[in-house]
């Protein structure tokens, strides 16, 4: 989202986003763009049973159906245009038929509202239900224009059009998240990581994600040839071996929800013996996302699951290998020449796993040469399509 808003703002800064959060009613979101902060409202949409409440999602579809009185449906319906990114990840539905409804949300309001919709880059399904399939196509027809983050994305969005598709209308960029900005992190933070590399210690980030540690039947339900939780721990364990390593466990969906790094990382810690502890740190609450990739940066290499911390880390040319538990990894990996870096926990075992992020690991240096080497032209890729999806949506009045 940090990258919309900061794309938004230096093609003009007189616009102003309307942000759709998952929070209760009207807002404000501050984002630093360029050391100053940039603010826009916000507004809720929830998926509940408080139909009186002007944010739930069922309240705002009739709405906008009816012509009745409602703020963000007005919103929605005097913009310009709706960009929308659905999480990057989220226009699926193997994350459930409620995680599929909300993520749908914004989409059906700009058709029915007759606003110009544009979907950013993002990953288009996997839609293992008929009825998720014909709806996700029928969204994608009302946009003028569709952005994929990768070329498998593409694909798999030019297959879900079939005989509709258009090369004019469904695009091929890459993850906006490659144009974020990096910002320090605070000094409590990043000093001790260089104090311990001045001690010639290797530091080594990794991203555990809530999603998949916290639940017990996540690896049943992504389809996981192999026990997360256990491949997360005989890692650690491997890592630690060498006296050299020092671990940051990095959360980036710092939440209370189950889905929570968080507590994953901490979950993590407590299975360690006590004189291992003194080598594994978690960075602090309160880091915002540009700073988390400022984290990431420093490190001298990084492991994640979640998709976005592992961007953070191939945009700024760190040594990065991924957990993957869909299809959305290996096209953006593949993007960067980095496909041979991901452990696909639905196609691998434990030990096949295991040896992916060993030699992963080992090899950090040539992989930081190489992607010295391929990670510039994406993310000059990631400003450029910023500012072809906002020239369209720019381009002529909304349709009304």
């Amino acid at each position: 989202m940090h990258s919309m808003v900061a794309a938004v703002h230096h093609y003009d800064p007189q616009l102003q986003l309307m942000v759709f959060d998952h929070g209760k009613g009207a807002g404000w979101r501050s984002d630093y763009v360029g050391g100053a902060a940039v603010r826009n409202p916000t507004h809720g949409a929830n998926l509940s049973r408080r139909y009186w409440r002007a944010d739930n999602v069922s309240v705002m579809q009739l709405a906008a159906r009816f012509g009745l009185p409602n703020r963000a449906v007005t919103a929605v319906r005097e913009a310009k245009a709706v960009l929308d990114v659905s999480g990057g990840d989220s226009f699926s539905d193997i994350y459930g038929a409620r995680r599929f409804a909300q993520i749908t949300v914004p989409k059906r309001l700009a058709l029915a509202t007759k606003t110009r919709l544009i979907l950013l880059p993002q990953t288009y399904g996997p839609f293992r239900l008929p009825e998720t399939r014909r709806e996700a196509k029928r969204l994608v027809a009302g946009a003028a224009q569709a952005w994929a983050r990768d070329e498998d994305s593409h694909a798999a969005l030019l297959e879900l059009m079939g005989e509709d598709a258009d090369p004019a209308v469904h695009r091929r960029g890459v993850d906006m998240a490659f144009a974020l900005e990096v910002h320090d992190a605070p000094a409590e933070v990043l000093e001790p990581l260089a104090a311990r590399r001045r001690e010639g210690r290797i530091l080594v980030g990794l991203n555990v994600s809530g999603l998949t540690y916290n639940d017990p039947d996540a690896s049943a339900l992504f389809g996981f040839r192999l026990d997360y939780r256990q491949l997360i721990h005989r890692f650690m364990d491997e890592l630690l071996a060498d006296d050299r390593v020092v671990v940051l466990l990095v959360p980036h969906v710092d939440t209370t929800m189950p889905e929570s790094d968080r507590l994953a990382a901490s979950a993590v810690i407590e299975t360690l013996p006590p004189h291992l502890r003194a080598r594994v740190a978690v960075t602090p609450a309160g880091l915002d996302q540009c700073q988390v990739k400022g984290v990431i940066a420093a490190m001298d290499w990084f492991m994640g699951t979640r998709m976005h911390s592992t961007i953070a880390g191939l945009s700024t040319q760190t040594p990065t290998a991924t957990v993957a538990y869909s299809l959305k990894a290996r096209g953006v990996f593949a993007s960067c020449d980095a496909a041979d870096q991901v452990a696909d926990a639905r196609q691998l075992d434990l030990e096949q796993a295991m040896d992916v992020l060993r030699q992963s690991f080992a090899t950090r240096a040539d992989v930081r040469a190489r992607l010295a080497v391929s990670v510039p032209p994406v993310r000059a890729r990631a400003a450029s399509q910023l500012t072809e999806l906002l020239d369209v949506a720019m381009s002529a009045p909304a349709r009304h």
